[in-house]
């Protein structure tokens, strides 16, 4: 909505930033529907914006136990992804070197470690890896902010499964708490 209001010498334009929150945070619906081209133009779409509210995309994630469990999964992937461009030196630079550089820790974590197994492997399992593929190719500072999300959304999640906390605990050792909020670049 925009708002104009007329002075004899200026012009003044202000704009109403809030959208409706049924525009906001594509990627809870996206996990909804399962598909991977989905999730990840979603991902695109509510990281690229200079005011993204973790906040809300952390609650609106959490209050649906299947959007949760499949935001997880998602999570998983992409921490695998990240450690995996760490190790190899490749689809990162100083952008997103800090968030490729805490998915290369987490990776040491045993909730890592046993969330990766193969027996915990299911149709999500490849929906996530599909969908993060596809991120792969983001820009480097929308990838930057997911992992934030994503880092922010595991230590919300520690609360409720121990090994995850152990995890957690193991992160604010090695580096300080507050080590999910990635920089903003």
């Amino acid at each position: 909505m925009v708002n104009k209001t007329e002075n004899t010498d200026i012009t003044i334009i202000s704009m109403d930033v809030r959208k409706e929150k049924e525009n906001d945070m594509k990627l809870v619906k996206a996990l909804v529907n399962g598909e991977p081209e989905e999730i990840a133009a979603a991902v695109d779409k509510d990281m690229n914006n200079l005011l993204i509210r973790y906040n809300e995309m952390l609650q609106e994630i959490q209050e649906n136990p299947e959007v949760s469990q499949k935001f997880k999964i998602l999570a998983i992937q992409w921490i695998a992804s990240g450690a995996q461009d760490y190790t190899e030196k490749w689809r990162y630079d100083g952008r997103n070197e800090y968030s490729c550089m805490i998915c290369s820790k987490l990776m040491e974590t045993c909730f890592m470690e046993c969330s990766l197994a193969p027996e915990f492997e299911n149709d999500d399992t490849e929906m996530a890896k599909k969908a993060v593929n596809q991120m792969a190719r983001m820009h480097r500072t929308l990838k930057q902010s997911f992992s934030g999300l994503v880092f922010q959304y595991l230590v919300a999640e520690a609360e409720s499964d121990h090994v995850l906390d152990e995890a957690v605990k193991y992160m604010n050792s090695t580096f300080y708490v507050g080590w999910e909020r990635c920089p903003m670049i």
